[in-house]
């Protein structure tokens, strides 16, 4: 074998090595990089989708404590028999905050489907 030879063979073992070992350190980078985004995603979209819940949440417990302050519910809760609860001022309010979207049944059901 001339020394022309062994240098090319040399040089094409090298270059094989490198390619391959260019290829391995690739393909451990690009997993770890979408492993990493991935995980940001989903971290992220837990947050939105708490968020989301807490508010809800909130929305209903603020009705809640609105309505166990209303004078004519604990009128009503202490005489039951009576046939229809007198109106109070805080009727109104209460009303209003059960026709927001938050708090009808069909967007209810939509939100906790998706």
């Amino acid at each position: 074998m001339s020394l022309k030879t062994r240098i090319l063979a040399l040089l094409a073992a090298l270059i094989v090595i490198a390619a391959t070992a260019s290829l391995l350190a690739y393909r451990e980078l690009s997993a770890s990089i979408i492993e990493r985004w991935g995980k940001q995603v989903a971290e992220i979209q837990v947050r939105y989708d708490s968020a989301r819940l807490l508010q809800s949440l909130e929305r209903e417990i603020g009705l809640a404590r609105q309505m166990a302050q209303s004078g004519t519910l604990l009128r009503w809760a202490n005489n039951p028999e009576t046939t229809t609860p007198t109106t109070s001022s805080a009727t109104p309010s209460i009303r209003q905050n059960l026709t927001t979207p938050g708090f009808s049944s069909s967007s209810t059901r939509a939100a906790t489907s998706t």
